[in-house]
């Protein structure tokens, strides 16, 4: 994950693996869930980032963990980046 802010960046990769995990198709169908990171819990709601801003946050991605572009390669596609932001009630 990458962490801007108040919005918490991640992609959705099975190390290597074919597909996309779980919690990817679990948040497409309920954006909404709880994030927990170390001592901190964050209702967050999630949401797929597209076209300029997937560019932009993917340079930033790679330099926190490289082998997101070998997984990428691997997959033969584009991995979602998914934003986390907090949920507004």
């Amino acid at each position: 994950y990458y962490g801007r802010g108040e919005q918490t960046v991640v992609v959705a990769c099975r190390g290597g693996l074919p597909g996309l995990p779980h919690w990817y198709h679990n948040l497409r169908a309920h954006d909404r869930a709880e994030l927990q990171l170390a001592d901190r819990t964050l209702q967050v709601r999630a949401r797929v980032a597209d076209g300029e801003e997937r560019a932009r946050l993917w340079p930033k991605l790679i330099r926190v963990f490289p082998d997101f572009a070998d997984h990428e390669a691997w997959e033969g596609e584009q991995l979602p980046v998914l934003v986390l932001e907090p949920a507004e009630d």
